[in-house]
């Protein structure tokens, strides 16, 4: 993963809840929030930090809970930008099966060095998590340094037989070559590799324990997430 820096030290300050709506059942979680080492590429590699900021709440000194974002009526400054993330990222949002789980804010234009965004803005759909305007209500908003990471192939292995090792055939131990995220077959003989993409046969050889005999031969769907695709972590 290149990257052009390593974001440290984010901080969350001046956290205020506005005035709730009691007709949408929304209201505005507002905080500035800073870190250092900030970066955003449009040369390679192309990719930047952000901060992944999401708001907790608990009613009357009881669990902690994960407040229920709505789609739209987030804010950011001029010089940051915002996405918002789902609890399922391939589902269409709905408040209260697939609501917003947090943000990710990072840099709007190209640049390094420390990043600062004042008055961002999320919006709260309190009532979406059952909770009454008449509820003893106490909230935190948090935030994780994360990086976003281009689409690329990638090798993933160790060029070893260990247990849990990735090859590319059952006497090849180069690593499996990672090139797309569709459906990769997964085989136990050499030269017959097969999905789209994917150019050379996968092996894997797992533990003894774990159900799979060595050169199990099965298929890696296309839901499940190979890493090839551009993600923020």
């Amino acid at each position: 993963m290149s990257r052009q820096g390593s974001c440290s030290d984010v901080t969350v300050t001046h956290v205020a809840v506005g005035t709730p709506n009691t007709g949408t059942g929304d209201v505005a979680v507002t905080f500035d929030i800073s870190w250092t080492n900030s970066w955003r590429s449009t040369t390679t590699p192309n990719n930047w930090d952000a901060a992944w900021v999401f708001v907790k709440y608990r009613i009357g000194g009881g669990e902690w809970n994960h407040a229920k974002l709505t789609e739209t009526g987030h804010s950011v400054p001029s010089n940051a930008a915002i996405t918002l993330g789902l609890a399922d990222t391939s589902s269409a949002f709905n408040i209260s099966t697939n609501p917003g789980v947090g943000a990710f804010i990072y840099r709007r234009d190209p640049g390094t060095g420390t990043f600062a965004a004042s008055r961002v803005s999320l919006t709260w759909n309190y009532a979406a998590n059952g909770v009454l305007t008449t509820d003893n209500v106490e909230m935190k908003v948090l935030a994780v340094e994360m990086v976003y990471v281009p689409e690329a192939p990638f090798y993933a292995g160790d060029n070893g037989t260990s247990t849990a090792s990735l090859a590319q055939g059952s006497s090849d131990t180069d690593p499996w070559y990672v090139t797309t995220e569709a459906g990769l077959s997964v085989q136990n003989s050499s030269g017959n590799g097969s999905g789209a993409g994917q150019t050379e046969p996968l092996y894997y050889n797992p533990s003894v324990t774990d159900g799979d005999a060595a050169g199990a031969v099965y298929t890696l769907p296309a839901s499940y997430p190979k890493g090839f695709a551009p993600t923020t972590r």
